[in-house]
């Protein structure tokens, strides 16, 4: 049976992707990053978001405005005392104030007692001060779904955008 021609193109794009993450995972920035999962986050919204956001970067600082739009991701972001994995933006307001920082909680260091819930609730209450919002997502979440939780990033920061943070 011959090959369907979409399925022909659905094999290039998985190849063309594959390599594209190969590419990815190489670079310095990804080294910086505190796990796998943290590294397999930023690499699946770098590619898809490349694909679904148009001009999508994974940068190493808050960039300066670029009224050419775009959004970027910033991992290992220090916020006043505290450094999260990553801050979520549009280059057209890179302000810290218009952006979502988003942690990844692996279960052994968050919210197994009360004492680690109460440090996390805390440190979210302080970034908040400076960050438009503060999500979390588990490693569990992350494992499970990426696809929804870059989507869950993209609709927290457009409510931040239209004034609903």
């Amino acid at each position: 049976m011959a090959m369907d021609i979409w399925d022909r193109v659905a094999d290039a794009l998985a190849f063309d992707v594959a390599s594209a993450l190969a590419k990815h995972r190489a670079k310095p920035l990804y080294q910086v990053m505190g796990s796998e999962i943290e590294r397999a986050f930023a690499a699946y919204f770098e590619v898809a978001g490349a694909m679904h956001l148009g001009v999508f970067k994974l940068v190493n600082s808050l960039p300066d405005p670029d009224p050419n739009g775009g959004f970027f991701l910033l991992p290992q972001a220090q916020i006043g005392e505290y450094r999260v994995d990553f801050i979520f933006g549009s280059f057209m307001d890179p302000r810290l104030s218009s952006c979502v920082a988003i942690e990844l909680d692996g279960h052994e260091w968050h919210e197994r007692t009360k004492e680690q819930a109460a440090r996390d609730k805390s440190r979210d209450r302080a970034l908040s001060v400076s960050c438009g919002r503060v999500i979390r997502f588990t490693g569990s979440e992350i494992y499970r779904d990426m696809s929804r939780c870059a989507l869950e990033t993209v609709t927290v920061y457009s409510a931040i955008v239209r004034g609903g943070a």
